[in-house]
């Protein structure tokens, strides 16, 4: 091969790259979207809102004074992943509200204020607004099952902290949804 066209081939192959990258910075774009659950609405016995995309309902988060965005979760205190990792990235973000579910109350994390259920409001709480059986309706939460719940009231993820992976997930899809959402 001449000389000249070894040139021309090196020179192409070491300005490729550079043009690639100067294109995507200038009309590349990244964006990421949680999807939100439930777009077909829910069909669980016992729940009056059954919307599509399913909104949990506002009675029930005004019932308990809840600001949203929030995750949700329930603590049975055995088979815990981590318990300091996984408070570590339930209260990383200031603007997103954490509440503890437990058998006689919701307590509001942040605020360290308990409020207690009334008559069957943990299965109507864990079923009509977390949709924490997401095909069926449970008798009882589901332990270290996070769910978050964006402003719209929308679901917008389940995480299973047990597992290292979820954990990690919860993580990247909270920073995700600072950033991108709120």
């Amino acid at each position: 091969m001449k000389r000249s066209v070894k040139i021309i081939i090196l020179l192409v192959v070491l300005t490729l790259p550079g043009a690639f990258f100067v294109f995507l910075k200038k009309y590349g774009h990244n964006t990421y979207a949680i999807p939100i659950q439930h777009e077909q609405g829910i069909s669980l016995l016992d729940c009056e809102n059954n919307s599509a995309p399913f909104q949990a309902e506002e009675k029930l988060l005004q019932t308990y004074a809840i600001k949203l965005p929030a995750l949700f979760y329930f603590d049975d205190g055995f088979g815990l992943y981590n318990k300091q990792q996984v408070e570590e990235t339930l209260l990383a973000y200031e603007a997103i509200g954490v509440y503890k579910l437990t058998y006689d109350s919701l307590i509001d994390v942040r605020a360290g204020q308990a409020r207690q259920w009334q008559p069957a409001g943990l299965n109507e709480f864990i079923n009509c607004v977390l949709v924490m059986g997401e095909d069926t309706r449970l008798s009882e939460p589901v332990p270290m099952k996070v769910v978050l719940l964006d402003r719209d009231r929308h679901i917008r993820g389940y995480y299973q902290v047990k597992r290292g992976k979820e954990l990690e997930r919860l993580a990247t899809e909270l920073t995700i949804f600072v950033k991108y959402e709120l």
